[in-house]
């Protein structure tokens, strides 16, 4: 039997959400990274669905926010990378006068789904690379990781106490 969890949110790639009332929010992932946010003192968590890693400069999306996100422009795309949805929740975080000693980080998903040979970094490789990266940038606090391997997950963030209930999808035969 399958345990069915209700959530408030659903919470699709490139999306970000901060939760300042309890809420439980889900997430599907499979390469696609998310960061969890929770601070204990105000019971206030934050979670990214990151799809890729960081933004290239190109000319067609100069004006989206590179990290760190030193524009006031917006884009429509800016949280589907690691490093734009995790400066911005940082940011949040610290508008609300938590400092970041008091953030407990979690990070989830990055697996490689799609079964490549080829032996360059997977999607997945590259977007838990930049997310501790970014982690250790800020001098954030690690405290729980479920990350790699060749099978989904679905996340339900319980938002007050920062708590993750993680279900693990089939795992493919090798």
């Amino acid at each position: 039997m399958k345990t069915k969890l209700k959530s408030d949110i659903h919470l699709k790639p490139g999306e970000l959400y901060i939760a300042t009332s309890p809420a439980t929010i889900k997430t599907v992932l499979g390469s696609c990274i998310s960061m969890i946010f929770h601070c204990n003192r105000l019971g206030i968590s934050g979670i990214s669905h990151a799809q890729l890693p960081e933004e290239h400069h190109t000319r067609h999306n100069r004006g989206v926010c590179p990290v760190p996100c030193k524009t006031t422009k917006r884009s429509k795309t800016i949280f589907k990378y690691v490093t734009s949805s995790t400066h911005y929740m940082l940011e949040q975080f610290k508008s609300m006068k938590i400092v970041p000693r008091e953030i407990e980080v979690k990070l989830f998903g990055g697996a490689n789904v799609l079964h490549s040979i080829n032996r360059m970094k997977t999607v997945g490789e590259k977007n838990i690379e930049i997310a501790h990266k970014m982690i250790h940038q800020y001098q954030l606090k690690l405290s729980a990781e479920d990350t790699g391997g060749n099978y989904g997950r679905t996340l339900y963030l319980f938002s007050q106490t920062g708590e993750v209930r993680i279900f693990t999808h089939k795992k493919p035969h090798p």
